[in-house]
């Protein structure tokens, strides 16, 4: 069967479309596990009840939604997390055009 190249970009693009939503899905559930797992962190170790978990689920959507309209987000968490913390496991982070970029060892 032979399609037209209009045909050929139209199942190119559904196909890429469809892609993008099973990772993006991916992503999603990757960043719920880790989310629950600092959750269980501070339920076991530092004795969160409901009220402080919900409380820090709730603040990190918050400064997640944050990040969409800072553009130097990730570069203050940095400095939270590897300035000020001194978990240099991280790698730094910078904005570009809107999207969080993994600065270059």
């Amino acid at each position: 069967m032979f399609r037209s190249a209009a045909e050929k970009r139209a199942i190119e693009d559904e196909l890429l479309n469809e892609w993008r939503k099973l990772e993006q899905r991916k992503t999603r559930e990757m960043a719920e596990r880790i989310l629950k797992v600092f959750l269980c962190v501070l339920v076991e170790d530092y004795h969160f009840g409901r009220k402080r978990g919900r409380a820090f689920y709730e603040r990190c959507g918050n400064m997640l939604a944050e990040a969409d309209d800072n553009p130097v987000f990730w570069e203050q968490r940095d400095r939270i997390c590897i300035d000020y913390l001194g978990i240099n496991e991280f790698g730094r982070d910078y904005t570009y055009h809107g999207k969080a970029v993994r600065e270059e060892d």
